[in-house]
């Protein structure tokens, strides 16, 4: 969400078709939104990849295959859905639409990012990746008694 108003701020439109170009343009920016957008479809090393794997794995355990392929479908269209979106903001060159006002072209010199716009969404995205490489042992305490008072063993 703060990468997408640091996109929103920058490309002045909501729509993806004209916030392109951001590599070239705001490169810390754009690298988080990559960063942010694996995370959000559960590629290692983050917390849902573990999360879609346990939930895989019980299912196969039961053996319910039909339903673990259409979790691994659902979960493949909506990675290439999202990744589509994404790598299209971040790689596709600038085109300047008649009558659109919004971002410089990709001709123009890239943009200093304010070390403030980006500072919190890189110190975001560090927590996720070494929550997803390391799990606390207090915070692995207090999710396995969550889990114990829904019943659901961890």
């Amino acid at each position: 969400f703060l990468t997408a108003g640091n996109i929103l701020t920058f490309a002045r439109t909501k729509s993806v078709d004209q916030a392109t170009g951001l590599r070239s343009r705001l490169p810390v920016t754009a690298g988080l939104w990559i960063a942010g957008l694996l995370a959000i479809t559960g590629m290692p090393p983050g917390g849902l990849f573990v999360s879609k794997l346990l939930i895989l794995r019980r299912t196969l355990a039961a053996g319910r295959f039909g339903l673990a392929a259409v979790l691994l479908f659902a979960l493949a269209v909506a990675f290439a859905g999202m990744t589509a979106v994404g790598i299209k903001m971040v790689w596709k060159k600038k085109v300047a639409a008649p009558g659109v006002t919004g971002a410089a072209d990709d001709a123009a010199p890239p943009s200093r990012e304010a070390w403030w716009s980006v500072a919190a969404p890189l110190a975001l995205a560090l927590v996720v990746l070494l929550l997803g490489v390391s799990l606390p042992a207090p915070l692995s305490r207090l999710i396995s008694e969550a889990a114990a008072q829904l019943g659901v063993d961890r």
